[in-house]
C-alpha cells in the first residue's frame, strides 16, 4: 500500500511544468484524452547483459500512448494505456513488446468514507537492474501481470483508515537462448493475495505519523523443474514511520519495519528481519529538486537451490535541473546489493548503474529526449550469477495532441 505524503505543499521541478507547454489533449464528452507516439532510436554495446561474447546492436522503439481522465464533479476516474514496440537490427531474440493498461477509479460514498479500485495489467521485460536475482539475467524474459485491487479509505478530523485487498498473478515466458534451445519459466507462474491495513494521524499540516500492517500468501501453480515442493508461503510485515511535505523544503516518506517469510515446505527456512522502505524529494531550489530512495525486502530466489528468500536492499539518487522553462537536465545513480540469506548459498549480485538525460520541450506538441546510461553487474562470494558491464544511448521524439 503506498504511503500518501503529497499534501499540495511542494512542486518538483518535473511537475512543475510551464502552462504554455501542456498539452491541449481532446474532449470527448466527459472526459479528457491525450493521446501520444514516441519514436526512439538508440544502441547498446552489450546487447545480452552478459561479458562473454558481448554483441553491439541498434535498436528502434515505438510506443503510442494515451492518458484519460474524467471531468465529473464527484466522481473520478483514469486510464493510462500504452505499448513499446521495440526491434533490434541484428538480434532477433531481443526482440519485445511490452503493454501497460492501468486504470483507476476514486468513488466518494460518503463525506468521511471513499472506495478506491485499480486495475492494473502489463507485460514487461525483466532487466537485471530492476528484477530478481537469476542465473539467466543475459537471456530476455517476459512476464505478464495482472493485479486488480480494492481499497477503502475512512478520513475523520486527524486520522485516516485504508483497507486494502489485492491479487496478483504473474506469468513468465519461455527462455530462448542463441543456440535455439527453450526453457520453461512455468516453475515462476504464481499468484499473491495480499491484505493491507494502514492507519494515519497527522501530527502537524505538514507531518502525519503511519503504521501499516499486511500480509501476503503466494502459491505458485507448479513444483520446481526438478520435482521438489517450490516456494509458496506466508509473509508477514509491520512497517512505520513519517509521510512529510514541508513547503519549500522537502516530501516524502521514511519508514522501517520487521518482515517474516514463512514457507510451507521445510526444505526452505523461514526468513525475518527489519526491512525499511524511504523515498525523500529535497528542494534544493526553485530549479533543482533532488531524491533519495533507500529499500530494503525479502524476495524468493528463482533458481534451484534450498534457499527460499535473499535480501534486496536498493538505493538510488537522482537529480533534475531546470537549465530553461522547456529543457529539464536529469541525472540519476543506482545501487543494488542482492545477498541470499542462508549463509551456505553463495550466488549474490551488486549492480550499479548511471543515467543522465536531457529533456527538450519544443511546444505544446512536441519534445526530444536524449539519454546515456551505462550499468555494471557483478557477482558476489564468487558466486555464479552473471557478470556485465553495458553502455547504451537513446534519442527519442515524442508528437502529442
Amino acid at each position: 500500500m503506498p504511503t500518501e505524503f503529497d499534501r499540495g505543499r511542494n512542486k518538483s521541478v518535473v511537475e512543475d511544468v510551464d502552462p504554455h507547454f501542456l498539452p491541449v489533449g481532446v474532449r470527448a464528452g466527459n472526459f479528457e484524452l491525450f493521446p501520444a507516439i514516441s519514436f526512439a532510436s538508440g544502441a547498446t554495446d552489450n546487447v545480452y547483459i552478459n561479458n562473454a561474447g558481448r554483441v553491439a546492436d541498434a535498436l528502434f522503439t515505438l510506443k503510442p500512448q494515451l492518458q484519460a481522465y474524467s471531468d465529473w464533479s464527484r466522481h473520478k476516474f483514469s486510464l493510462n494505456a500504452s505499448t513499446d514496440i521495440v526491434r533490434y537490427a541484428h538480434q532477433g531474440l531481443r526482440n519485445r513488446q511490452e503493454y501497460t493498461i492501468l486504470s483507476a477509479g476514486d468513488f466518494d460514498i460518503s463525506r468521511e468514507l471513499k472506495l478506491r479500485a485499480k486495475l492494473d495489467l502489463d507485460r514487461r521485460a525483466e532487466t537485471p537492474y530492476l528484477s530478481e536475482l537469476t542465473v539467466n539475467a543475459f537471456v530476455l524474459s517476459q512476464f505478464t501481470r495482472f493485479n486488480p485491487a480494492l481499497s477503502v479509505v475512512h478520513e475523520a478530523g486527524q486520522t485516516r483508515l485504508t483497507g486494502t485487498v489485492e491479487y496478483y498473478a504473474f506469468r513468465f515466458n519461455n527462455l530462448s537462448f542463441t543456440d535455439g534451445s527453450v526453457l520453461s519459466q512455468a516453475e515462476r507462474n504464481r499468484d499473491i493475495y495480499r491484505y493491507a491495513l494502514q492507519g494515519d494521524y497527522a501530527v502537524t499540516p505538514s507531518v502525519a505519523a503511519y503504521l501499516q500492517i499486511n500480509t501476503d500468501r503466494t502459491r505458485y501453480l507448479a513444483l520446481r523443474s526438478d520435482g521438489s515442493a517450490n516456494r509458496g508461503g506466508n509473509t508477514y510485515r509491520v512497517i512505520g514511520g513519517l509521510a512529510l511535505d514541508l513547503s519549500g523544503l522537502l516530501r516524502g516518506k521514511v519508514g522501517i519495519g520487521y518482515t517474516r517469510r514463512h514457507y510451507d515446505a521445510a526444505r526452505y527456512g523461514s526468513v525475518a528481519g527489519l526491512t525499511f522502505d524511504s523515498n525523500l524529494q529535497l528542494f534544493v531550489s526553485p530549479l533543482t529538486t533532488v531524491t533519495i530512495a533507500v529499500r530494503s525486502t525479502f524476495q524468493d530466489i528463482n533458481y534451484n537451490v534450498n534457499t527460499g528468500a535473499y535480501r534486496d536492499v536498493t538505493w538510488s539518487t537522482g537529480v533534475d535541473h531546470a537549465l530553461l522553462r522547456n529543457l529539464l537536465l536529469s541525472a540519476s545513480a543506482l545501487w543494488i546489493q542482492r545477498s541470499p540469506v542462508e549463509k551456505n548459498d553463495r550466488l549474490g549480485q551488486s549492480i550499479a548503474q548511471v543515467r543522465f538525460q536531457g529533456a527538450y520541450q519544443a511546444d505544446r506538441y512536441t519534445s526530444l529526449v536524449i539519454g546515456l546510461s551505462y550499468g555494471r553487474g557483478r557477482p558476489t562470494n564468487n558466486s555464479g550469477s552473471v557478470s556485465f558491464n553495458e553502455l547504451s544511448g537513446q534519442a527519442s521524439i515524442q508528437l502529442r495532441l
